[in-house]
């Protein structure tokens, strides 16, 4: 429940100025589906392609990185 206030409150107040900052634009969300496992991966070296896969997708997330040397 906390979770989803968290996202919520995430949502409302961020969202609107990570879109205009960023221009994300949301394609092909038909191709997510509506349950079941997925995976949503960004090709960015950035921190703030997680943040905004978390804040535009509908569904929960739960991120994962990866570092290569």
């Amino acid at each position: 429940m906390i979770a989803s206030l968290v996202r919520g409150f995430f949502q409302v107040l961020l969202l609107p100025w990570v879109q205009l900052l960023y221009r994300v634009q949301k394609l092909d969300r038909h191709h997510v589906p509506k349950e079941g496992g997925v995976l949503l991966l960004s090709n960015h070296v950035s921190y703030i392609d997680a943040f905004i896969i978390y804040l535009s997708c509908p569904r929960p997330v739960r991120l994962s990185s990866s570092t290569t040397t």
